[in-house]
């Protein structure tokens, strides 16, 4: 027997109306991938008991990097100096910082200088012998207003 259920804003109830022993699992996603999660619940007369918990085989996803970063400003007058810092988790040992301007760093906390105007979409991707992820940022540069001399 099997029933996927799906709604991003509520729980799932599903109902089993005949006794036996049902594997249930549980899966979630977000932008770094999937978890998924299995147990065993038993059904004795249309009354449901309390699943026991088995031992699940490790996920293919605890290894992998998280990427995440801060930034020292997300919008400013051009031009724009703004200090990224690694957040990333799962030991990263290689960084790639795309800044949305046709540049890009390999460091893992790079200092980067936006020259125009504009809405620049910056990608940190980290990786370590297990994979990698992708995280995105944005970084919003506006004029800068000279005042006329008086």
């Amino acid at each position: 027997m099997g029933m996927a259920l799906y709604h991003p804003n509520r729980i799932q109830v599903m109902c089993i109306h005949r006794a036996g022993r049902f594997i249930v699992t549980l899966t979630v996603y977000n932008s770094g991938g999937s978890d998924t999660y299995t147990s065993y619940a038993w059904v004795r007369s249309g009354k449901f008991v309390t699943p026991t918990v088995t031992p699940t085989p490790p996920s293919p996803w605890k290894d992998l990097p998280d990427a995440q970063f801060s930034q020292s400003a997300r919008s400013g007058n051009a031009p724009l100096e703004v200090e990224f810092t690694d957040k990333s988790t799962q030991n990263p040992t290689s960084w790639l910082w795309d800044f949305g301007d046709q540049s890009s760093s390999s460091e893992q906390n790079p200092v980067h200088t936006y020259q125009n105007r504009g809405v620049y979409f910056v990608k940190l991707t980290v990786a370590n012998d297990k994979g990698s992820d992708t995280r995105t940022g944005y970084v919003m540069v506006t004029r800068t207003f000279n005042p006329l001399p008086i």
